[in-house]
C-alpha cells in the first residue's frame, strides 16, 4: 500500500501529533533514555518548535505522519517520521 505524502507548514494544532511522534520514538529506542515526561515534550513543542523554529509536517492519508524542524539558521534540528 502506498500513501501520497505532502508537506505543509505546521499549525499549532499539529504540535500534539509531532510531540507524540517524538515521544513514541523515544519509547521505542532502547538506547535513548526518557529525560522529560511526555507532557513536558508536548509543552516544548508548543512553546519552542512552533514559535522559534520553522516546522513542516508530512501529511498523508489526511493525518500528520512526520515532521522536519529547521532552526533559525536553517539547520535541521528535528526529523521524525512515524512507524
Amino acid at each position: 500500500m502506498s500513501i501520497t505524502v505532502s508537506l505543509r507548514n505546521a499549525r499549532s494544532q499539529d504540535m500534539a501529533v509531532c510531540a507524540a511522534i517524538h515521544n513514541d520514538w523515544i519509547d521505542a529506542t532502547n538506547w535513548m533514555p526518557r529525560v522529560h515526561s511526555r507532557e513536558d515534550v508536548l509543552k516544548h513543542y508548543q512553546a519552542e518548535e512552533m514559535t522559534k523554529r520553522h516546522t513542516l509536517v508530512a501529511v498523508g492519508g489526511s493525518r500528520v505522519r512526520g515532521f522536519i524542524t529547521l532552526s533559525p539558521d536553517g539547520f535541521v534540528s528535528a526529523l521524525y517520521v512515524e512507524e
